[in-house]
């Protein structure tokens, strides 16, 4: 499978629903499928651009929204990663989060993410990025596990 790794800055609306509809197909989860609300409302297609991974035939694979300074300084935040139900465990979400951080590693120190606790995130990244997490109450009467990681832990350079 070849895997492309592409940054989309100038979107269609029709593109954009495109990329609603696969987060919406591809996660059983109401928290993750506020991705659009949440980009269109805060005018963020243009200022925070998604990244996807697309096979070559253009199908995407996986989608990656973050923002980099706005949560924390220093810090880039993944707001959606979801991957395609038919390519879980292949390392799509490592590597859109690697590529981001290796791209924006200049202007950041920390990866911050949070994810619902019943989440097949808070599974991914206990096991990826281990124990060290705290737990927060969040706005879905659930609570949240949160890490927060140096960039040089994750990606393999030093500063």
């Amino acid at each position: 499978m070849n895997i492309n790794y592409v940054t989309l800055n100038e979107l269609s609306e029709l593109d954009k629903l495109r990329f609603i509809k696969f987060i919406y197909d591809n996660t059983d989860s109401y928290i993750l499928n506020t991705f659009g609300h949440t980009w269109s409302s805060r005018n963020w297609w243009t200022e925070h651009p998604i990244e996807v991974c697309t096979e070559s035939t253009g199908r995407v694979l996986g989608l990656h929204a973050y923002t980099v300074n706005t949560k924390a300084e220093n810090t880039l935040k993944t707001y959606y990663i979801v991957t395609s139900k038919y390519n879980r465990g292949k390392g799509i979400a490592k590597l859109l989060v690697k590529n981001a951080l290796y791209k924006h590693k200049k202007n950041i120190k920390f990866y911050y993410v949070n994810s619902d606790v019943k989440s097949d995130g808070a599974i991914f990244y206990k096991k990826w990025l281990g124990d060290n997490y705290t737990t927060e109450d969040n706005d879905f009467n659930s609570q949240d596990i949160i890490f927060k990681e140096p960039i040089y832990n994750i990606i393999n350079e030093q500063p």
